[in-house]
């Protein structure tokens, strides 16, 4: 993380340079060779892991604009300019690239969105199957938003071969996007809703906690449960509008 951000870099290289000079009026005073190189790899490596959690924060109140504020545009525009000038190991611009692609998917830029994860598909990650994964497991999710049944399904399906696979795909990731297929059928059942209420209840960011909303209330909507889609909906449509779903609840609610 520390070559994405200038403070950071600069913060590492001031901890070095002191590591350098200390090691160097030590070896001045007489010491010996090993007690220099003992002390400027001492204080480099403090510099690396001071620099490493200033960067890991910065990067984290980026995010926050996303997975808690729910502003993917203003994400999305910050982010992509970070993307630009990355210098970082190929697994850490995977998942940067995973970050922007959900962000334009929750914005409603779906081209992009498509455009983001055929780049990261093109990156040599250490752990390929498990990066296999994760990019079925978001395109599943853009083609469900898209209302493109037959390539979601395509997704899933390798999202099943996988989660054969050690536990690569989480028997839960695999049931919430059979959901949001049977969604696109209209052949969603009661249990598909008690299903997405548990998974909402233990939601660890703000964003999926309301994607799972805004899916319960299109499920109850789809039940005849109108009292309870209503509800759901509602909350979803009172978010930011820099949410596509946030719009597409408003339009569910003067349907129903």
């Amino acid at each position: 993380m520390i070559p994405l951000f200038p403070k950071c870099r600069a913060l590492f290289v001031l901890g070095a340079a002191v590591g350098f000079l200390s090691a160097a009026a030590l070896w001045r005073s007489g010491q010996p060779w090993f007690v220099c190189l003992g002390v400027l790899l001492l204080l480099t490596l403090a510099a690396c892991l001071f620099a490493s959690v200033q960067a890991v924060r910065m990067h984290s109140r980026i995010l926050a604009y996303f997975y808690t504020l729910l502003k993917p545009k203003d994400f999305i525009e910050g982010y992509t300019l970070l993307l630009k000038q990355a210098r970082v190991r190929p697994h850490i611009h995977f998942s940067m690239l995973i970050n922007l692609a959900s962000a334009c998917t929750a914005a409603g830029d779906y081209a992009q969105a498509g455009e983001v994860l055929d780049q990261a598909e093109t990156l040599p990650v250490a752990k390929r199957r498990k990066s296999q994964a994760i990019l079925a497991g978001k395109r599943c999710h853009l083609y469900c938003s898209m209302g493109k049944r037959e390539a979601a399904q395509e997704e899933w399906e390798k999202l099943e071969v996988l989660s054969r696979d050690g536990r690569l795909v989480e028997p839960d990731v695999l049931e919430q996007y059979r959901v949001r297929i049977a969604l696109l059928d209209g052949s969603v059942t009661a249990q598909d809703a008690d299903f997405v209420r548990g998974t909402m209840k233990q939601a660890r960011s703000e964003l999926f906690r309301t994607d799972m909303k805004f899916l319960l209330g299109r499920i109850y909507a789809c039940l005849g449960e109108t009292a309870f889609a209503r509800a759901h909906l509602a909350e979803v449509a009172a978010c930011d509008r820099q949410l596509t779903i946030s719009a597409q609840a408003e339009a569910l609610l003067k349907e129903l």
